[in-house]
């Protein structure tokens, strides 16, 4: 059980990681954080639309 949790525990941690990898280097292009994040809730209302 507790094998279990560690591995959540550093896989969040990587992915955490590499979520604000991402954000830090999209800014240097020029991409801004919420620029993304709009992206991304527009795309979820399109599928959501599409699904009913």
């Amino acid at each position: 059980m507790q094998f279990k949790s560690l591995c959540f525990v550093v896989l969040a941690l990587l992915f955490t990681g590499c979520s604000s990898t991402y954000y830090s280097a999209m800014e240097k292009v020029g991409v801004h954080k919420r620029d993304i994040m709009i992206d991304r809730i527009m795309d979820a209302e399109t599928s959501q639309q599409a699904a009913q």
